[in-house]
């Protein structure tokens, strides 16, 4: 484990060599997180471990609930109540969440909400492997997914005003390389916002009747063609490499990683598209 007093010193620029659910647990209280959720589940543990440690010192309230569903609804109150919150589990925990996850997105978000999914491919410390960038489509949810430590750290922000510019959830996927590399991060400001968690009542939008929600269904879809929209000109979708002849490479997440690699092994200078915006596409 890192030296949390050094993970989260007050010193812009300071580079730090960590885990990356420890960079991830920096992005988030730089990104002026204010309550956040979880059930225990490799590989997303250590970011509620490392959270509970500081969130006192931070001003935010951090708990381990009763199992994942309960997690899933205190943040969702967070995000309703106007501040920044997160839910973190492993990707069968997203399952045992799955009833308020699909309604979550006809609630939308007030302050930025982020569920953060510990996804495992080939199965390291898992039952099962199941992608839960479906999980995106299936909810019409928007996944952002890092590619790199860095991406750990400077990612939670974007997702955060992805999701209060748009007032809709968005799942944050991260996978067991992601999750249980280390390298080194350059720390940003850690500037803690002044918050004032307040509560509007709005049966129609917060209470999902069929009358209500079939109205909600409606503004959901058209929350994911915006976005869809916005992704077209954003940041969080990069070109790497000179475009040029007919075969280009699209990645998202730590593929990119293994991209990049490979091409430089067999010196190849193939155009990557890298899609820090998993779905929508």
């Amino acid at each position: 484990m890192v030296n949390l007093k050094e993970l989260f010193a007050d010193e812009p620029g300071k580079k730090v060599f960590c885990l990356g659910n420890e960079a991830l647990s920096r992005g988030l209280v730089e990104s002026g997180l204010m309550l956040c959720a979880s059930y225990p589940g490799t590989p997303a543990s250590e970011i509620p471990m490392t959270l509970n440690k500081v969130a006192t010192h931070f001003g935010f309230y951090a708990e381990w609930s009763t199992n994942e569903a309960n997690a899933l609804e205190t943040a969702i109150a967070g995000s309703l109540a106007n501040v920044r919150s997160a839910f973190f589990a492993k990707h069968v925990g997203l399952n045992v969440a799955a009833d308020a996850l699909m309604t979550s997105g006809y609630l939308g978000a007030r302050g930025g909400f982020i569920m953060i999914t510990g996804d495992d491919p080939s199965l390291h410390s898992s039952q099962n492997e199941q992608d839960n960038r479906w999980f995106g489509r299936f909810a019409n949810l928007p996944v952002v997914e890092p590619a790199d430590i860095e991406e750990m750290l400077n990612y939670p922000k974007i997702a955060f005003e992805l999701s209060e510019k748009f007032g809709i959830p968005v799942i944050f996927r991260i996978t067991t390389r992601t999750a249980h590399s280390r390298g080194t991060v350059t720390l940003n400001p850690l500037e803690r916002p002044e918050v004032n968690p307040s509560f509007e009542k709005n049966s129609q939008q917060l209470v999902q009747i069929p009358g209500h929600a079939r109205i909600n269904h409606t503004k959901l879809l058209k929350k994911i063609e915006e976005i869809t929209e916005w992704a077209e000109t954003s940041s969080i979708n990069q070109i790497d490499g000179e475009v040029k002849g007919s075969i280009g490479i699209i990645t998202s997440g730590v593929s990119y990683t293994y991209v990049k690699e490979a091409l430089e092994l067999i010196d190849e200078e193939t155009p990557v598209l890298k899609l820090g915006l998993a779905y929508p596409l």
